[in-house]
């Protein structure tokens, strides 16, 4: 079994010839042109490439298996066997077997990492989130703090403020002079509010 491949088939819908696909890929258009042509078997930067310049497109819609064709020739003294050739096919058998190991790791690899990304992704919106409503909460209190400031300054300087201070203590069943011990008589001065 070889690996295939289909990226010369898409490439005419992407690229205009094989020197534009080279470019993407990063390989020399030479080896681009032996693979297409057969002379020259896949290997793991030719893969790598292939990813590259297709991230739209799974591995398996790139590349496939395939059964090795039979050579073909008028020498029929190349079909005697010969100590070499049982060696030769084995070394192809796991060079094939190698990049497919390395294929199932790369795919491996790549799924790792999309999952990484889309966990990376879910952290990020959180925490924008929980900016905005922190920022919310945030803009709410300083408005909060602004209105009382100015309750405390007009109770601190107006003298009539006060006197109406002194009915809410009645109001409240306090002391008069209960509640005035806590009002102040300075614009310095911390304002404290008691409840019932």
């Amino acid at each position: 079994m070889i690996i295939k491949t289909r990226i010369f088939e898409l490439s005419d819908h992407k690229y205009k010839n094989l020197s534009e696909l080279a470019h993407a890929m990063g390989i020399s258009v030479s080896q681009i042109y032996r693979v297409k042509e057969g002379k020259r078997h896949i290997n793991q930067k030719f893969i790598i490439g292939a990813i590259k310049a297709y991230p739209e497109y799974k591995l398996d819609d790139l590349f496939y298996l395939a059964p090795e064709s039979p050579i073909v020739t008028r020498n029929y003294h190349l079909y005697t066997a010969t100590p070499s050739a049982p060696s030769q096919a084995a070394k192809e058998e796991q060079t094939i077997e190698r990049t497919h190991q390395v294929l199932e790791r790369f795919t491996s690899a790549i799924d790792e990492y999309a999952q990484h990304l889309k966990s990376h992704t879910n952290a990020l919106t959180s925490l924008r989130q929980t900016s905005e409503e922190l920022k919310k909460s945030a803009q709410q209190t300083n408005k909060l703090l602004n209105q009382l400031y100015e309750t405390y300054l007009i109770v601190a300087t107006n003298p009539t403020a006060k006197a109406a201070s002194s009915n809410l203590a009645h109001s409240l069943s306090l002391k008069p002079d209960l509640l005035g011990q806590y009002l102040p008589s300075s614009p310095g001065e911390r304002v404290l509010v008691i409840k019932k």
